[in-house]
């Protein structure tokens, strides 16, 4: 269920720990949701996507610590709420990223709160919620209402 590959990650990888300027990267997986990890210029695909989809979209400024740990500048990765890489690709291709979410119907829901220095501050983004429905169990009781 991963794919792709930015730099020294791959698809599947264990998303690594960096510090960054706002604390460190592993501070929005707390939300345990998908979201969309941007090392370097969030490219207008990849915010478009995250509008289109809801999932968060989170960056920060790539730093030469980054290719220490294997991340490419403008990597984009698609993060699984295990804080495994579904994803891993660049902000130059999303499609692989694209793909993935048309092909699981990924949509997210929710108000996210991030930091970052390209936005001057603590922002919400208000998100829709999209469900698909793949499989209704006869035999499951409804409750009274």
């Amino acid at each position: 269920m991963s794919t792709g590959r930015s730099g020294g990650i791959r698809g599947g990888d264990p998303l690594p720990w960096l510090p960054i300027e706002e604390g460190d990267n592993f501070e929005p997986l707390t939300s345990v949701d998908w979201q969309l990890h941007v090392y370097g210029r969030p490219a207008k695909n990849i915010r478009h996507l995250s509008d289109r989809s809801g999932l968060p979209i989170h960056y920060t400024r790539w730093t030469k610590d980054m290719k220490k740990k294997g991340i490419k500048r403008n990597g984009a990765f698609l993060v699984r709420p295990d804080r495994h890489v579904g994803v891993a690709a660049t902000t130059a291709n999303i499609r692989p990223i694209k793909e993935y979410v048309e092909r699981f119907s990924l949509k997210m829901n929710g108000t996210l709160h991030f930091f970052s220095p390209l936005l001057q501050g603590r922002q919400s983004l208000k998100v829709q919620c999209q469900i698909k429905v793949t499989h209704i169990d006869e035999n499951i009781e409804s409750p009274a209402i």
